[in-house]
């Protein structure tokens, strides 16, 4: 039976599906006990919700047996898991929101979820069985920048832990095998993933049974059993599919975040894919701009790149634009491999540098040269980039024009205006910054060097 939970005329109700159109009314408790009425409703008069309220959803990792030989990780001996929270849950036809400014690379990835039946704690394999109430169909919504920013810290919780990001439903399958099923994920109709239950390290009651040695699971809890290779990026604009034969299938549309912002600050929104959000530049900060540099120390005996090859080269993280896409774009151009150091800002990278922990240092000009004055710290430049202008005042395409005019005339007008201005100065002395005070206008045809270097670099760009 397909059980599902349903909101109609104010009221939530549970019941099953019956066929692709209408719901059985049940009464009772969904897990004790629950009992058909007479009643059924079409499901176009009622609006489907998440098939159960979990106190937690417990998601696997490394799960599956051909992803961890093409990735050439170690098997687990131990079911490996995280929690989602559940302030993400949503479920079929319900928008997953993208946080646009936030997140950078967003996946979906299709697994199976396990729903409790039973209050489950310190049980058997076999005994795990009897606690199992049925099977739904997961998308574990993931940011994958999030999750691996931090090189001391996989962000699993935070990056998996966006609100929408926990998607399930619409149904709970109580008569099925789980050893049959396979999953299958598209993104605008397209397969994307296509794996059995089969390929899973852990079958879904040594999944019960091990986490429930640790924590104890309730009913309505689900556990999400993990993906394969090809989780593949999704944008807003697109539609999203898990589906399952023998229980259903879960449809998303991906849009992005409305709420918070509106305009944004910075120079990573060039990427093709970034690009498509439509937001657009129409301010940035008066001055030069920037430059991405390859540095060492004045008394290094390193003269060029070629003599990089093999050594340790800093930089901030693999999202910098001028600290990293540009120099490293030129040591691979120039068929130099580099053992990649991230140090998660600037400033750690030039201390390395100083310290001779690392040979090289990729950098922003206008940062090294701020570090020099202060440490008294000499380098000498390997490599040099064109000169791109700086970070930019953005706006998002559902913004007024007559607002985005008057936000753009108050950027431009700071360094006439008494508080501006002090706001202005305040920020200089911060960054020990002496003159370009204040913003200009500024259109995206300033920004079309950033576009050509994302359509030709030779790094990786993740969105």
């Amino acid at each position: 039976m397909k059980f599902m939970r349903f909101e109609h005329k104010g009221k939530v109700g549970f019941g099953v599906l019956q066929g692709a159109a209408s719901v059985r009314v049940y009464k009772g408790e969904m897990f004790s006990n629950p009992s058909p009425t007479d009643a059924t409703l079409a499901l176009s008069n009622v609006a489907v919700i998440t098939p159960c309220q979990p106190s937690k959803m417990v998601a696997l990792w490394n799960n599956s047996r051909v992803q961890i030989e093409k990735l050439k990780r170690d098997t687990p001996k131990e079911v490996l898991w995280f929690l989602k929270p559940p302030s993400c849950f949503i479920t079929h036809a319900q928008p997953i929101v993208y946080p646009v400014g936030q997140a950078e690379r967003v996946v979906l990835e299709g697994e199976l979820g396990i729903v409790i039946g039973r209050r489950c704690k310190g049980v058997t394999a076999d005994e795990a069985r009897e606690h199992i109430f049925g099977y739904t169909i997961i998308n574990d919504v993931t940011s994958q920048d999030i999750v691996k920013r931090d090189p001391s810290f996989p962000q699993y919780d935070r990056g998996k832990g966006f609100d929408t990001f926990g998607v399930f439903g619409p149904v709970i399958e109580t008569e099925v095998d789980p050893m049959k099923l396979s999953i299958r994920s598209y993104v605008n109709g397209e397969l994307q993933q296509d794996f059995p239950v089969s390929d899973y390290v852990f079958n879904p009651w040594q999944t019960v049974a091990e986490i429930a040695k640790t924590v104890t699971l309730y009913p309505g809890d689900v556990i999400a059993c993990g993906t394969t290779l090809n989780a593949a990026p999704i944008k807003p604009g697109d539609s999203v599919e898990i589906r399952i034969d023998g229980i259903g299938s879960l449809v998303n549309p991906v849009v992005a975040e409305q709420s918070a912002y509106d305009f944004l600050y910075t120079n990573h929104f060039f990427t093709p894919e970034r690009d498509r959000l439509g937001f657009r530049v129409i301010a940035r900060p008066a001055g030069r701009g920037i430059q991405g540099q390859i540095v060492v120390p004045q008394d290094s005996p390193i003269r060029s790149l070629q003599e990089l090859n093999g050594k340790e080269v800093a930089f901030p993280t693999p999202d910098a634009f001028a600290a990293y896409f540009l120099p490293m774009d030129a040591l691979i151009k120039a068929k130099v491999a580099v053992k990649q150091v991230f140090t998660s800002n600037q400033e750690a990278s030039l201390a390395q540098l100083k310290i001779g922990t690392v040979a090289a240092a990729g950098v922003n000009d206008q940062i090294i040269q701020r570090y020099a004055r202060r440490e008294g710290f000499e380098y000498r430049l390997l490599w040099n980039s064109e000169i791109y202008n700086d970070l930019c005042i953005m706006v998002s395409p559902k913004v007024p024009k007559e607002k985005v005019s008057a936000v753009r005339q108050a950027f431009v007008a700071m360094m006439n205006d008494p508080e501006g201005r002090k706001v202005l100065e305040a920020g200089a002395e911060l960054l020990k910054i002496k003159d370009n005070l204040g913003f200009i206008a500024a259109d995206n045809h300033d920004y079309e060097n950033y576009r050509a270097f994302y359509k030709n670099t030779a790094v990786k760009v993740k969105n």
